[in-house]
């Protein structure tokens, strides 16, 4: 069967799912999308002077069914991710087409759960572990999740073994920038004015061994971990500390010792307006991930990976870093941050965040010589506006004033006068609590 039209058979049942629910109150039909248009003159990367910017609009559509019984859950979702024009406007098939989530819920226990299949796993501010939603094809795991909660005490503890085919004897796992195996547990609780969680990511790489004739000698699982506090959130009235620390260690994929660390630490206020929720918070911060030194001992990876996180809501929107395998040659960061928003009401605010940026480690330029640390400075402008209970419009625009170390770090010896990008989106989300996309406040 070809791969477009079992994706188009996938679809006709979700649709038919959804239509039975006219009839079968168990089956809950729903549908969201967003559609963005962008302008980019150096996101992710700085623009050369003899580049032009480019524009896009692309979109994601997803059909959700989600079934229950009394003890069981059946969820699938279903996305359609494309870039306006990719494809002619008579055609018969596209690969655009694929499932997001399809998982079992289970119910084992009054207070246990067991859910498996595909799914997203996103906890806290989604530094390590997100669902990457600001992404269009955003992310999901093939994993089993059991989940206990008893008021404020939540434990998750999930398990994840990953194959690439269904094989008949042991091959290699060709499946690029994923683990092989992977295991992890989490814990979250709260007392009076203070919440936190602790985590615990066991992270399995395959290393494949060849042979001089290019056989496969020797298969085998390299683990790397990661421990933390991704949560730790204390509030008194209008103010608000929060911070978060991981620590990660073992051996990664090169089979280097890993020694790498993230801290963050905030300092939230917010200011109501007439007794309500609207208002102003401001927002003083800073995040350090480590980094190695291009002049450092071989054999250690002192650079911290946040590996399955949204990365986008953090260090700055036009991502630069941690973002789609940017690593900042490994160098780590140091972003020191402000940011404000003003909810002129319940469903209209604005922001805006200022980010300083600098490496964690030395950066050596070819000739031995210690460059700068300081990075540059960028500034994310965001509104959002509500319309109705389903629709909802939001816009930003981010300019970076980088230096010259960024530009050695680049490799970009004629970068354009004016890094910037700019982008628009309407966003379709009736029946989900977050009617925004990307932002972390």
């Amino acid at each position: 069967m070809k791969k477009s039209n079992l994706h188009l058979r996938i679809m006709l049942i979700l649709l038919a799912l959804g239509f039975s629910s006219i009839t079968c109150a168990q089956v809950d039909f729903s549908v969201n999308s967003f559609q963005r248009a962008e302008f980019n003159n150096g996101f992710g990367q700085l623009i050369g002077d003899n580049q032009d910017p480019i524009g896009f609009i692309g979109q994601r559509f997803r059909i959700q069914a989600d079934y229950r019984t009394d003890n069981v859950r059946f969820f699938a979702s279903v996305q359609d991710i494309r870039v306006w024009g990719a494809v002619p406007t008579t055609k018969l098939a596209d690969g655009f087409l694929s499932m997001h989530e399809a998982f079992t819920e289970i119910d084992i226990h009054k207070r246990w759960q067991i859910k498996l299949g595909r799914q997203e796993l996103n906890y806290d501010n989604a530094r390590f572990l997100g669902n990457l939603d600001w992404a269009f094809q955003a992310r999901a795991h093939d994993a089993v999740l059991l989940r206990y909660s008893k008021e404020s005490n939540k434990l998750d503890l999930g398990f994840a073994y990953n194959q690439n085919t269904m094989n008949l004897f042991a091959q290699p796992f060709l499946v690029p920038g994923h683990y092989r195996a992977a295991q992890f547990a989490r814990y979250e609780n709260e007392f009076k004015n203070l919440k936190f969680a602790v985590l615990f990511w066991n992270n399995g790489v395959e290393q494949v061994n060849y042979n001089d004739l290019g056989e496969v000698e020797q298969m085998s699982i390299r683990y790397a971990q990661t421990i933390g506090i991704p949560k730790l959130i204390y509030k008194i009235k209008e103010v608000e500390f929060s911070g978060f620390y991981y620590h990660q260690l073992g051996r990664d994929g090169q089979n280097n010792r890993v020694d790498a660390f993230d801290l963050s630490a905030h300092f939230q206020w917010k200011r109501a307006v007439k007794g309500n929720s609207n208002g102003f918070t401001a927002t003083l911060g800073f995040e350090i991930l480590s980094g190695t030194s291009n002049t450092d001992e071989t054999g250690v990876n002192r650079s911290f990976d946040p590996m399955y996180g949204t990365n986008h809501i953090h260090n700055g929107y036009l991502d630069y870093f941690f973002v789609a395998g940017r690593a900042n040659d490994g160098l780590g960061l140091q972003d020191f941050f402000a940011k404000f928003k003003y909810d002129f009401s319940s469903s209209f605010f604005t922001s805006i965040n200022v980010h300083q940026f600098a490496t964690a480690a030395d950066f050596y330029d070819q000739n031995g010589d210690k460059m700068d640390d300081f990075l540059g400075t960028e500034i994310d402008l965001t509104i959002g506006k509500i319309f109705n209970p389903s629709l909802s419009i939001q816009l930003g625009y981010s300019h970076l004033f980088a230096t010259n170390t960024l530009e050695r770090i680049q490799a970009n010896i004629n970068p354009s006068g004016i890094q910037q990008w700019g982008y628009v989106m309407l966003i379709y989300r009736p029946k989900m609590k977050n009617r925004f996309v990307g932002l972390l406040f």
